[in-house]
């Protein structure tokens, strides 16, 4: 215990996740119709990526309890594993109308307005959620984004991604939105370091590459602006990508006097 191995803390947790598995089973054995170990068993499998065995306890306490909200949310978690996007949405409107006071359920709608587009939307679900529960990074992050994405007032969208990142630091995409809305506030040195730290997150993202280019650029760094668009470019994997790049590149060739290479640059755009 005085000089604790590396592997311990992983191998302790993987053990009492069994001795939880076999607790449940315990339980159920002693009580086959108590519905609440069903549900704990089912969440259990679902952590396994077990949905086959998650599904048949689903199965079992809906039968028990009928009108428990964790069964279509846990229903939507399995959805979500199998990438059908439709059915979790439809499962999540079905967690909430069964109890408009089962908070996961508010998540889940919000991710589904997003997906949609309907940001309004996402944000209402979002501001339920993390009014009462302040303390998780991700809804935070995902009410930030929606603020930005609805062109709401950008102090808002401000205020949720930085209660975000101050719960948890490495969320590229809560920087990466902060860095665009810093660009857009005249913030640029600020939008600077957070693209640098979204870089460090996600070297082959060609977004977080642009608007590190763009953020320089903003701060009159014309010369590193130039050198980040070719490695941006290096990244381009669409032609709306290659397009883009092509846009600010020139734009950005031309600031530095570049005139001759920066018409490549548009002509290249224009095919």
């Amino acid at each position: 215990l005085n000089n604790p191995q590396p592997w311990l803390p992983a191998l302790a947790f993987g053990l009492l996740f069994i001795l939880v598995g076999q607790d449940l089973d315990a339980a159920l054995e002693r009580d086959p119709n108590y519905g609440e170990a069903y549900l704990a068993r089912a969440a259990y499998f679902i952590k396994q990526g077990e949905s086959e065995q998650a599904l048949e306890d689903l199965e079992a306490a809906s039968d028990l309890l009928p009108d428990s909200p964790w069964i279509p949310y846990y229903e939507g978690q399995i959805a979500s594993m199998d990438g059908d996007s439709e059915q979790v949405c439809e499962l999540a409107q079905e967690t909430n109308q069964r109890e408009r006071t089962f908070l996961p359920a508010y998540v889940l709608l919000g991710e589904c307005a997003m997906e949609s587009e309907d940001y309004e939307e996402a944000i209402e679900a979002l501001e339920i959620y993390t009014t009462y529960v302040p303390d998780e990074a991700k809804s935070w992050a995902l009410l930030g984004i929606a603020q930005v994405k609805s062109g709401a007032d950008p102090e808002e969208a401000l205020e949720s991604l930085e209660k975000s990142l101050e719960i948890s630091p490495e969320q590229s995409e809560a920087y990466y939105y902060r860095g665009n809305l810093y660009l857009e506030l005249g913030e640029g040195q600020k939008a600077v370091n957070d693209f640098v730290v979204v870089r460090r997150l996600d070297r082959k993202s060609f977004a977080a590459s642009l608007g590190l280019a763009r953020a320089l650029f903003s701060t009159g760094r014309t010369q590193d602006a130039w050198s980040q668009m070719n490695l941006t470019l290096g990244l381009a994997q669409t032609d709306a990508e290659m397009a883009e790049g092509y846009y600010w590149r020139a734009q950005i060739l031309e600031a530095a006097g570049e005139t001759p290479t920066a018409m490549r640059d548009w002509q290249a755009l224009l095919d």
